[in-house]
C-alpha cells in the first residue's frame, strides 16, 4: 500500500503553480482554500520560510480542487503518478474501466 509523501505533494503543488507564474493568492483566489492552507501544502510559510510538514494527510476535496484547477490527475500530485496528464482508453457506455 502507498503512503502519502507530504514532500512530494508539495514539491509537485508548487511546480504547478510557479510553471503558470501564478502566486499563492492566485491559486486561493482558483480553489477557494485559504492561503495558510496553501502555505502549509507547498511546505512553505507565508514568505517562503520553509514549515514543518503537517503529520495529517490532505483532504479528498482539497486536492480535487487543486487538481482541476491545476489540470492535472490527484495521482501526479501524490506522487502515485510521474504522468501529470495520463491517457485513458475510452471506456464504452456501460462498461466499467
Amino acid at each position: 500500500m502507498a503512503t502519502l509523501d507530504m514532500l512530494i505533494l508539495g514539491k509537485r503543488l508548487r511546480e504547478q503553480r510557479e510553471k503558470r507564474g501564478w502566486t499563492l493568492a492566485k491559486v486561493r483566489g482558483e480553489t477557494g482554500l485559504d492561503l495558510p492552507t496553501l502555505s502549509r501544502l507547498e511546505g512553505t510559510g507565508m514568505r517562503g520560510v520553509p514549515v514543518r510538514r503537517p503529520k495529517r494527510g490532505i483532504a479528498g476535496e482539497t486536492l480535487l480542487r487543486l487538481a482541476l484547477v491545476f489540470g492535472c490527475s490527484a495521482d501526479y500530485l501524490l506522487g502515485l503518478a510521474d504522468d501529470p496528464h495520463p491517457s485513458r482508453a475510452p471506456v464504452a457506455p456501460g462498461e466499467t474501466p
